[in-house]
């Protein structure tokens, strides 16, 4: 195949409010990209076509984690004070929030609006149930593991059960969605930090960071299947049948400082096997994907590198002017039309680019 020349045209840099900026997102409903400030509890708005800053969003607290359900203009961000505060999405304006128990840390959410739900995971206290009808906190179902951090499936793809990673206890909570109670407790690796389901296989995958592998679970049954070596501290995964057409799972691993190169571990989903273990760059942090084309930070070189996923391999490279924020969840997003690509900096900025390709 004929390979493209990738290529991120930068167009500017603005200021946004002190690090560290843990999320970085697209509020498409109103065209803008939302910058956490956790220095100063805030949230910046810019515009999402000229990256200028048009709000500011004031809160009571550090933001975390946001969910926007543009159904109703509402989103849901997790406070460093053991809140969940609402938002108007359209306005910005604060309209209410979610009080949890002193210490149970809030930490990330799942969202299953088409059943007007949401869950917020906490570290220490359990998985909240909201109503996303009345924004009321229904219940705290009781935890069975210690530290979640994470979570899945979200609501484009439903399998009547969520997959609660809990990084303490090296186990992942089961909860089943029509009785809101946990039902099962699946030991898995050590240190798991992420997991996605695999509709297809009815798989659910847990990357295990401290151990280097991948654990299969089966949903059918919710025990392992599969323990899978694929690498130096594996933790963001990515079914590439929509980018590829193919079965496989991409999961990148991130190296350690004695082994700096870090790695896509392609995985066959079938027989449960790395394939082939793409080289990546040195010690990266995070990937997005947009299209076929997956995006990679390097902070430690500051690349941000472009992977054709079809070729696959590196077709585009960029020297980045600052370096780039690692205390995130992710620090680039692209807007709604992939026209432009924001990313958050290790200082009080945000540097947006214009993607080609030749």
């Amino acid at each position: 195949m004929t390979v493209e020349t990738t290529a991120l045209i930068e167009l500017g840099t603005v200021q946004v409010g002190p690090p560290p900026h843990r999320q970085i997102v697209s509020a498409s409903g109103v065209n803008q990209i939302w910058v956490y400030n956790c220095g100063d509890a805030s949230i910046a708005q810019l515009d999402d076509t000229t990256g200028e800053r048009v709000g500011t969003i004031q809160l009571d607290a550090s933001p975390r984690y946001i969910k926007l359900d543009w159904r109703s203009s509402t989103a849901y961000l997790v406070l460093d004070n053991d809140e969940v505060a609402i938002l108007d999405a359209r306005s910005g304006k604060v309209t209410g929030k979610l009080k949890f128990a002193a210490g149970s840390r809030p930490i990330s959410m799942i969202d299953m609006f088409h059943n007007d739900r949401l869950y917020v995971l906490t570290y220490n206290g359990g998985t909240g149930v909201v109503d996303t009808r009345t924004n009321e906190l229904l219940k705290i179902i009781p935890p069975t593991g210690r530290g979640a951090v994470w979570g899945n499936p979200h609501g484009n793809q439903p399998c009547g059960k969520l997959y609660i990673i809990n990084a303490l206890s090296n186990d992942v909570s089961v909860i089943d969605e029509t009785i809101e109670e946990v039902i099962a407790t699946i030991p898995v690796g050590n240190g798991p930090e992420r997991n996605c389901i695999d509709s297809l296989r009815r798989t659910v995958w847990v990357a295990n960071a401290q151990d280097g592998t991948l654990t299969a679970i089966d949903i059918a049954t919710d025990r392992v299947t599969d323990t899978i070596p694929v690498g130096l501290s594996p933790r963001w995964m990515y079914r590439m049948k929509k980018k590829t057409g193919s079965e496989d799972l991409w999961a990148m691993t991130r190296g350690s400082d004695a082994q700096p190169l870090g790695t896509i571990a392609v995985v066959d989903t079938t027989e449960r096997r790395v394939k082939e273990a793409l080289p990546l760059c040195e010690r990266p942090s995070h990937w997005l994907f947009e299209g076929p084309i997956v995006y990679v930070v390097s902070p430690t070189t500051r690349d941000l590198h472009m992977y054709d996923a079809r070729v696959p391999g590196i077709v585009g490279s960029v020297r980045l002017g600052r370096a780039p924020e690692t205390d995130c969840s992710l620090p680039f997003t692209f807007t709604e039309s992939g026209h432009r690509m924001f990313l958050s900096n290790a200082d009080d900025t945000v540097t947006f680019f214009q993607p080609t390709i030749g």
